[in-house]
């Protein structure tokens, strides 16, 4: 990708910007202590975003298609790179206990609440529109067992 030109030595040279990584970020305030666990542990393999997140506005507007790689962020550190799969709109009322589990929780209830911690909460929920992102996981667990049990016993607040 060119970005303009550039003087050196008396010669125009075309700058190059180098693309920035896609990246699908996770928070454990939002998730929950649980949830992150199974993030690190490489057992999610789905995020519900909306349409303001910049991961979604890259799939939407094509820079990130099915097969592209991403890296899964939690708490801003790289856990693991993915393979992007699909992406769907939804309302709350196509999400069901499948999608809880693949999401990381353990019912509907829990990604219910893990939604309102991300922002849901100012109207009901299915009034909201939903884009869910499947992905697979490109590489194997990359958590030592010991910071898998610090997240465990971890407070979130």
């Amino acid at each position: 990708m060119v970005s303009g030109t550039g003087n050196y030595a008396g010669i125009n040279t075309p700058i190059v910007a180098k693309a920035m990584p896609k990246r699908l970020h996770f928070n454990t305030k939002v998730l929950g202590t649980l949830a992150a666990l199974k993030l690190m542990k490489h057992q999610v393999t789905q995020a519900i975003r909306s349409k303001k997140i910049s991961i979604t506005q890259v799939i939407l507007s094509g820079q990130l298609k099915v097969g592209d790689q991403m890296e899964v962020m939690l708490d801003g550190t790289r856990i693991g790179l993915a393979e992007f799969v699909a992406i769907d709109a939804v309302t709350w009322v196509d999400l069901n206990a499948k999608d809880a589990a693949r999401g990381g929780f353990d019912n509907v209830y829990d990604l219910e609440k893990s939604l309102q911690r991300a922002g849901y909460r100012f109207k009901p929920i299915n009034m909201y529109q939903f884009y869910r992102i499947q992905f697979l996981w490109l590489e194997e667990e990359p958590i030592p067992e010991e910071d898998a049990e610090m997240m465990e016993g971890r407070r979130l607040w």
